[in-house]
Formats: C-alpha cells, sequence, structure tokens
C-alpha cells in the first residue's frame, strides 16, 4: 500500500499546495473506499452462495442420515418404491378384470340380495296368514270355552256296538261298522 502511495506521489507535479494534495488524498481515499465496498459487496454475494450450498449439502446429508437411522422412513421409501413397480407392471387389461371380476360379483350379490328380498316377502306373507289364522283359532277357542260352560243337552240316540256278526242288520244303518247292531245297542240299555 505504501508503494502504491509512493507512486502516486511521484506522478504528482511539485508545487502543488498542501490544501490540494488533501483534496486529491480525499478523493483516492473515496475511491479506494468505494472500490472496497464494491469488493465486499461481491464477497459477502459469494460467502452467501458458498454458505447456501454448503447448508443444503448438510441438510441433504443430515436427511440421508435421519433417513438411515429412521426404520419408518426407510420402509416409507421401500413402499414407494415398491408401489412405483407395480404400477408400472400393471396393465390396463389387468385392471379391467379387475373391475369385470368386481362387477360379476356385484351382481351376483344383487341377485342373492333380490332371492333373500322375495324370501322375506314370502315369509312375512306367511307369517301374517298364520297370526290371522291363530287369530282366529283364540277366537274360536273363546267361543267354545263358552260353549263348554252351557249345560250339555242329552239327544235320545245312541251308538251300538257290537260284536255280532250273525244277526242281520237292520235297514236303518247308522254307520259302516260291522261291530253296531241293534243286539249291541240293546245289550248297552239292559244295564
Amino acid at each position: 500500500m505504501l508503494d502504491n502511495l509512493k507512486k502516486i506521489a511521484d506522478l504528482l507535479p511539485e508545487g502543488l499546495s498542501e490544501t490540494a494534495v488533501e483534496e486529491l488524498v480525499q478523493l483516492c481515499q473515496e475511491a479506494v473506499e468505494a472500490e472496497v465496498e464494491k469488493e465486499m459487496r461481491i464477497l459477502e454475494s459469494k460467502v452467501d452462495g458458498f454458505l447456501r450450498t454448503k447448508i443444503s449439502d448438510l441438510k441433504e446429508a443430515a436427511r440421508k442420515e435421519l433417513e438411515q437411522d429412521d426404520k419408518i422412513l426407510r420402509e416409507a421409501r421401500a413402499y414407494r418404491k415398491l408401489r412405483q413397480l407395480i404400477a408400472e407392471d400393471v396393465e390396463q387389461q389387468d385392471v379391467d378384470s379387475v373391475v369385470s371380476e368386481s362387477k360379476e360379483q356385484l351382481a351376483e350379490l344383487e341377485g342373492k340380495i333380490s332371492s333373500l328380498n322375495e324370501q322375506l316377502e314370502t315369509a312375512l306373507r306367511e307369517n301374517q296368514m298364520l297370526n290371522d289364522k291363530s287369530q282366529s283359532l283364540t277366537e274360536e277357542n273363546a267361543r267354545l270355552s263358552e260353549k263348554s260352560k252351557l249345560p250339555a243337552k242329552l239327544k235320545e240316540s245312541a251308538v251300538v256296538i257290537t260284536n255280532e256278526t250273525d244277526a242281520e242288520v237292520p235297514t236303518h244303518k247308522v254307520s259302516n261298522n260291522p261291530f253296531l247292531t241293534e243286539h249291541n245297542i240293546n245289550l248297552a240299555f239292559d244295564k
């Protein structure tokens, strides 16, 4: 730096006043400061770029180290790679076959549901009929219970059972039973 100042002093003409020299020094100093500031900005931007690159490198190294240490992250990466391989391998016909198979299963299930609905409707109708029948039988039972409480009326006719097959069967046959003869009827009244 002193060498440069001596060279500048040698270039100056002799007989310059001290104020002129001070002004020249001031101008040189301003020029040097401006140049230094310009170089500082360039260096700062280079340093910033260098640091950003290093920070990015450090982040990448930290991420890789984290991936190596973190089992879940490694498995997620492996899963993504596997999924990509499978996605590349699957063709449109595979997708179409899966879709058609799903449609067939859906149609089969809809058929089963329809059949079950029909069976359910049949069972409901039968249940309703049985319910109606049960109600009518309950009413009939109640009617017969009331009727059984009434005094019994005796009839003057009787049916006779007999073991005699020799005797003639009267012409006014009451039933098709061969044991029912007039003699058996008389035996029943003799007691």
